[in-house]
């Protein structure tokens, strides 16, 4: 794969940098834990009122019907986040002074009106997750076990001249969350704040759907790329698919511990299972500095 026009690394989360066991097994069920007390403690608290709005009127008359509405919602993995700001206006994409902005909000819109089903009524179940999310980082309850290879690839990347941007389905809050506090040792008060080293965020709010080709015109648009400049890494065989008919180089990261591949792969894709084996301008051969990731 030509790789010798990427000025970006676009990079998903789950599977990728990080184990799906963590999420799956310990951010969903500490928000599931948490959720009955916030409720109850601060429903009709100011700091709480913008996660409950977020959700349609019949889902908030009474403390106990939403409660049981978020929980079937994360039982089921279901990812909601109902978009607002629809009829014409910006939609923030979690960074700041993005090229093309113009241009960008209305190929979102387009992308969106494209996907009304999905979008029909978002706001996210994922903003609330991510607020119940935030005080266990705070507490250390836990902190982000990111995989070794990917922070030390993180600050290569952007040592020598890359870009390194998320798009994930969690939302920009909970993403900035989990690269607030990643794990730096097995105490898991001793973490570090590996935010500076990301350029953009963007979850399914602000670039549409991972597996919709134009999500990825969207993202590459915001920046201010072309998306033969953006390298999409991913374990999801849709997302990459959807990445490679926008004509996104994607290379498939495959972890110890996650589902199967297809046969065909292999035959169609580069794929990984670490971000080492991926060359870069000849970011390969350079000296990584490892200091991010002591155990």
């Amino acid at each position: 794969m030509d790789l010798s026009k990427i000025k970006c690394v676009l990079l998903d989360i789950e599977g990728t940098i990080c184990p799906i066991s963590f999420v799956k097994d310990v951010l969903f069920p500490y928000a599931l834990k948490a959720l009955p007390d916030v409720v109850a403690q601060k429903w009709d608290h100011p700091e709480f009122e913008p996660y409950r709005n977020a959700f349609p009127p019949e889902y908030r008359t009474s403390p106990e019907q939403f409660k049981a509405h978020v929980e079937d919602l994360t039982a089921r993995d279901v990812k909601i986040a109902y978009l607002k700001n629809l009829q014409g206006k910006s939609i923030p994409c979690g960074t700041s002074a993005f090229p093309r902005a113009r241009r960008w909000s209305c190929e979102l819109a387009n992308n969106i009106r494209r996907n009304s089903d999905l979008f029909s009524c978002r706001i996210s179940s994922d903003l609330l997750i991510g607020y119940l999310w935030q005080s266990g980082y705070e507490s250390h309850a836990y902190a982000t076990p990111l995989y070794s290879d990917v922070a030390p690839h993180l600050e290569l990347w952007r040592s020598t001249g890359f870009d390194v941007a998320i798009y994930s389905s969690g939302s920009v809050f909970a993403q900035k969350l989990l690269f607030q506090y990643v794990q730096k040792s097995r105490d898991m008060s001793e973490t570090i704040d590996l935010r500076p080293l990301i350029s953009a965020w963007f979850d399914t709010a602000n670039a549409g759907p991972k597996t919709e080709m134009g999500s990825y015109r969207v993202i590459a648009t915001a920046l201010g790329l072309r998306c033969e400049e953006t390298l999409f890494l991913s374990d999801n065989m849709k997302e990459i698919d959807a990445a490679h008919e926008a004509n996104m180089p994607a290379i498939v990261v495959h972890r110890e511990g996650n589902a199967p591949l297809p046969a065909y792969a292999h035959d169609r894709y580069t794929v990984v299972t670490s971000l080492a084996e991926i060359e870069i301008g000849g970011s390969k051969s350079a000296k990584i500095d490892d200091r991010f990731w002591k155990r």
